[in-house]
């Protein structure tokens, strides 16, 4: 009816202002590209997993109220994950959710094929005072394959390698005193954003890095990155171990002081862990990590080869 067709064209038109402004962010156009690079669509009917979150401009001229039932219909609410921050009642929340949601059947969950091409390089030639980098490297996935049950020291098969490479990611470049802001920044002044962190994407685990530069300085800030990235094979140290494990206690405590901070720790361990991390027992799993362990893990730790954009 016109109330349906007025209510999706209203999306629609936001969608199409979010396409309008990644037009305007170089940053933005990098990232989709060195997506689309590392992880390519494979052929069929998937967008992959460097699709617009918005969609692209031919694919919403093709969106009508039919079709977007029929995609409610094929995909379902099975693998949803509904998080709420409410000052309500449980039971009031989920009298709304079940009025809402609960002629939404199971549907197919079907997974997009994920698959990383290392080693692409690629150059996007531009006018513009700033120079923009993006890399991938495989990192570690949040569960032990074939390992999907929970026990007591690994919630849901939590892979045994996840918190010790957090925490050597967080030496590399979490915070001022970091390796890579100290070297890219406060060292040589080479870049005005300097970052290297993890990512996951359907189960597996990544590592992105980006920097913002200039032109002339682009090349150099590219080889100090990975040249820290490297060293980081040889192990960090006890100040860093210290610094760094402190960092994902602190982030641990004052998530779960915070509504909002919790309910997203829920959704994540939900979604990759398949059960809850409650904060005393992921304090008491990083308390007890030691260095010895972490540079154990990245001795024999090798991501391959970068993806470079």
């Amino acid at each position: 009816n016109a109330k349906q067709r007025d209510r999706v064209q209203s999306y629609i038109d936001l969608a199409r202002q979010d396409l309008e402004a990644v037009a305007d962010s170089p940053a933005e156009q990098l990232a989709l590209e060195a997506r689309r690079l590392a992880f390519p669509a494979l052929p069929g009917e998937y967008a992959g997993y460097a699709h617009p979150a918005s969609g692209t401009l031919a694919g919403l001229t093709a969106v009508s109220p039919s079709s977007v039932r029929a995609l409610y219909k094929r995909y379902g609410a099975a693998g949803s994950i509904l998080s709420v921050v409410s000052a309500h009642p449980v039971g009031e929340v989920e009298r709304a959710v079940r009025e809402l949601f609960g002629d939404w059947t199971a549907g197919n969950p079907e997974a997009v094929p994920l698959v990383f091409q290392p080693g692409v390089t690629t150059h996007l030639p531009g006018e513009s005072a700033q120079a923009h980098l993006s890399l991938y490297w495989r990192g570690i996935n949040p569960l032990l394959s074939g390992r999907v049950q929970p026990d007591h020291m690994h919630p849901g098969g939590m892979n045994p390698d996840w918190l010790p490479w957090h925490l050597a990611l967080g030496a590399l470049s979490g915070g001022s005193a970091s390796r890579i802001f100290v070297a890219v920044r406060e060292e040589r002044g080479l870049a005005y954003s300097a970052s290297i962190g993890a990512q996951v994407l359907e189960g597996q685990g990544f590592v992105g890095g980006y920097a913002g530069s200039t032109p002339a300085r682009a090349m150099e800030t590219l080889e100090v990155m990975l040249a820290e990235f490297g060293q980081l094979k040889r192990g960090i140290t006890d100040a860093e171990f210290i610094r760094s494990r402190d960092a994902l206690v602190a982030s641990t405590v004052f998530g779960a002081e915070s509504l909002r901070g919790r309910v997203v720790a829920l959704t994540r361990d939900l979604n990759l862990f398949g059960a809850v991390r409650q904060p005393r027992e992921l304090r008491s799993q990083i308390a007890a990590l030691t260095l010895s362990e972490v540079n154990e893990f990245l001795e024999r730790w090798y991501p391959g080869q970068a993806n470079l954009t």
